[in-house]
């Protein structure tokens, strides 16, 4: 199982707006740094969820707001998500983007697990994953954050997210403020024309991750293609035919 880089793009571009010196980073985990920072990447888990754990130990804040927590509730501040940014701006309501959990939790988790016990109301969603926050604590505590935080892009008041064992609850008021320039444009764009741009955007962002993917694996057969000249190389019938400076055969 992966989870997605914008996780690790957020918090590093939170800790870059507040002015912390990363130069440190590249001994804090063997992750590539580029990986870490680009929203379309997708991470092994364990390795995400030990990167965060450093995070927290070595820039988290001294006070009962962790740091992935504050890092996932400011996330619209932040666009570190992409092109997910932009789609999530285009969608009218926040029964729009909880409604639809298998999209929403596509876009952190790869393989996309399965959705069980599903309910839905104009208020509020619940449902189960095979996945309990206690087996990736860091990572669940800055999804619920980020979670919470997302009805902050359409300029209305964060959410309330609940996750517990495999359980996830999320409820949303119904009467809530929108800034008067979104509220404009949302009701000057058909919603045929809304959906349609968000399957684009979608579109798109699906096409980046695959592309980076194949990046992955590509540098994966380069750094095992090396491997094995290097052993290769350091063969006894190699070191034979070709001494190094100094051996003798």
């Amino acid at each position: 199982m992966d989870f997605s880089g914008k996780i690790s793009n957020s918090v590093l571009t939170y800790l870059d707006n507040q002015g912390v010196n990363l130069e440190g980073l590249y001994e804090l985990t063997d992750l590539p740094v580029e990986f870490l920072r680009d929203p379309a990447c997708w991470l092994e888990a364990d390795k995400l969820e030990a990167f965060l754990h450093t995070m927290e130990q070595t820039y988290g804040l001294r006070s009962n707001e962790s740091l992935v927590s504050l890092v996932g509730l400011n996330s619209c501040e932040l666009r570190s998500w992409g092109v997910l940014d932009s789609v999530i701006k285009m969608i009218e309501s926040p029964k729009d983007i909880y409604g639809q959990p298998q999209r929403l939790i596509s876009y952190f988790i790869s393989p996309e697990p399965p959705i069980a016990n599903l309910e839905v109301s104009d208020h509020s969603v619940r449902f189960d994953l095979p996945i309990a926050a206690e087996e990736y604590p860091y990572v669940t505590e800055y999804l619920i954050s980020a979670f919470e935080g997302l009805p902050k892009y359409l300029g209305k008041n964060a959410s309330n997210v609940n996750w517990t064992e495999n359980t996830i609850e999320i409820s949303w008021s119904l009467d809530q403020p929108t800034l008067l320039d979104e509220k404009a444009l949302r009701k000057s764009l058909s919603p045929e024309l809304l959906q349609g741009m968000v399957r684009s955007l979608e579109s798109l962002q699906k096409q980046l991750e695959k592309k980076n993917e194949e990046l992955k694996f590509k540098e994966k057969e380069i750094h095992s293609l090396k491997e094995d000249i290097k052993n290769l190389l350091n063969t006894p019938v190699n070191r034979a035919l070709h001494p190094l400076e100094g051996e003798q055969v």
